[in-house]
């Protein structure tokens, strides 16, 4: 989580709280420029700039989505037929032994 100087600071500000700190050991070039003819508008960090969007977000479809979706589709119609199998030669089975078992 960013500090409240990353958040509500300039880069004139942070630069001489990082100065002052002793963060930073020279004083850079440019801050004396900086400070003398300071920026007109002090423009907020991008992450607040941003308006929120109204209705839906937009759905993203990507290829391995459909792959993933013809895969599982695959899957279960196969482990379908594999379970209507298997219950169809029980299903046999149970049958031929009651026929046994009254005979």
């Amino acid at each position: 989580m960013a500090s409240r100087i990353v958040e509500a600071g300039t880069v004139i500000t942070r630069t001489r709280f990082l100065l002052a700190t002793r963060v930073l050991k020279e004083r850079p070039l440019w801050i004396d420029v900086a400070e003398a003819f300071p920026p007109i508008e002090q423009l907020p960090p991008p992450h607040k700039a941003r308006q929120l969007h109204s209705g839906r977000a937009k759905t993203l479809s990507y290829t391995d989505d459909y792959l993933r979706r013809w895969n599982y589709l695959f899957l279960v119609v196969y482990t379908l037929h594999e379970i209507v199998t298997i219950l169809t030669l029980i299903l046999i089975n149970v049958v031929w032994l009651q026929k046994l078992f009254v005979e």
